[in-house]
């Protein structure tokens, strides 16, 4: 015979925005409130089973990015280096600031692809040969 559900989308939903959307500290809201054993596992299956739940944490991320933005506006008006290099590094790729990797080969010139798979393929076997020679030596030789 199939249980029936522990708890009411309601009693989850208040618990989720209590807790801010997060589903392990919504889960202890839950237990201490119906005084029945709740996890934060229990809390993601309620979210991943109700649409309306799902809505309510995005919801509740979406408030939680807001104030994460007003913290870094704030902390990037007064100067400070970390909240500068960010938005430089996120906002500002669209003005021109990109961190950027080149990979080259030998002394900056073009990366060379010689080998074919088959030759690649037999050079790391001989490698892989050579290291495990040396780690039966090794183990030898303790």
């Amino acid at each position: 015979m199939a249980q029936g559900k522990r708890f009411t989308e309601d009693q989850m939903e208040k618990a989720l925005r209590k807790a801010g959307g997060i589903a392990n500290h919504a889960a202890v809201i839950v237990q201490r409130a119906t005084k029945k054993p709740c996890c934060g596992e229990t809390v993601r299956n309620y979210i991943a089973h109700s649409e309306h739940l799902q809505k309510v944490q995005e919801e509740l991320r979406e408030d939680f990015v807001d104030v994460a933005e007003s913290k870094l506006m704030h902390a990037t008006k007064k100067g400070e280096p970390y909240a500068v290099r960010l938005v430089i590094e996120t906002l500002g790729r669209k003005r021109g600031y990109v961190k950027r990797s080149e990979l080259t080969g030998e002394d900056g010139g073009p990366i060379k692809y010689e080998d074919s798979a088959a030759e690649f393929r037999s050079k790391l076997a001989r490698r892989l040969e050579r290291q495990r020679a040396r780690e039966i030596s090794q183990e030898s030789d303790d």
